[in-house]
């Protein structure tokens, strides 16, 4: 895959245990920690290059993290976000991960998708991918089912579908990966609503939409 000279950004959110990690080890070959037990085990933010591009994931702890409080997990990715800004990084894209084998959506995965929609806000749509996880495990009707029912209800993924987003299945590949990631790196990047807060509005972390 050929990127630019600058480094491109791809910021992973989504709530603990949905598959986050396993799509960055996929996506670049690269040990990277998988929790299967109920404590979260991506407690800061952490990058990870593809090999021989400059091409980096931002995996970011869920806000429902087993021992940091919301405000410090967002303070971590403003942060994280505010030097890829002063590093003169891209940012192309953003995933929200979310796994299909979930019935119904907790309310820590409705809180993930609110601080999700803040921190980059609504004009940040067409960057973003909503990513659907672990289709091995469930039967396939059901997961459309509940794909579906995500892509319609306006607490959901409605209003970012509509400004924008898409939805993608993760097929547990690094092709499937690489696949989902594609447009965005070869797409134009775009500055996170936080970001421009911050940056260009010189508000507080505490005095944004996020914040």
């Amino acid at each position: 895959m050929v990127s630019r000279s600058n480094p491109q950004i791809i910021l992973v959110m989504g709530v603990t245990g949905v598959g986050k990690s396993t799509f960055i080890h996929h996506a670049t070959g690269r040990n990277v920690e998988v929790g299967h037990g109920q404590s979260s085990c991506t407690s800061k933010v952490k990058c990870y290059q593809i090999p021989q591009t400059n091409i980096y994931f931002m995996d970011t702890p869920g806000f429902d993290d087993t021992y940091t409080s919301d405000a410090k997990i967002l303070e971590e990715i403003a942060t994280a976000l505010l030097d890829a800004f002063n590093d003169k990084a891209e940012i192309q894209g953003a995933l929200y991960v979310h796994p299909v084998i979930e019935a119904k959506m907790r309310g820590s995965g409705r809180k993930n998708l609110i601080m999700f929609r803040k921190v980059l806000g609504m004009e940040g749509m067409k960057n973003v991918r909503l990513v659907t996880t672990k289709w091995s495990q469930v039967d396939y009707h059901t997961g459309v089912d509940r794909e579906t029912e995500l892509s319609e209800k306006e607490e959901f993924w409605q209003p970012l579908l509509a400004a924008g987003a898409s939805t993608v299945r993760f097929g547990d590949t690094m092709e499937s990966a690489i696949e989902i990631i594609k447009p965005l790196i070869h797409g134009p990047a775009f500055e996170p609503q936080l970001v421009e807060e911050v940056v260009r509005d010189g508000k507080e972390l505490r005095q944004t939409q996020a914040g």
